[in-house]
């Protein structure tokens, strides 16, 4: 199982490319997606994009 209580602490609000090998360790961060995404790709590592929440916000369930 995966941990991200780091990246969330470290990176609230931007937008983090997390290698695609473990998912876990960040190649590059930013407020600008496509800014995150071009240095890891200048890096030569393959990627994950994912947005990091500014605040985490637990969510329970919801009835219709």
């Amino acid at each position: 199982m995966m941990d991200w209580t780091e990246i969330y602490k470290r990176y609230p609000g931007k937008w983090v490319a997390s290698d695609a090998e473990d998912e876990e360790t960040v190649v590059a961060a930013d407020t600008d997606a496509r800014k995150a995404y071009a240095e890891s790709k200048r890096l030569g590592r393959r990627a994950i994009l994912h947005r990091v929440p500014e605040e985490v916000v637990d969510f329970v369930g919801y009835e219709v």
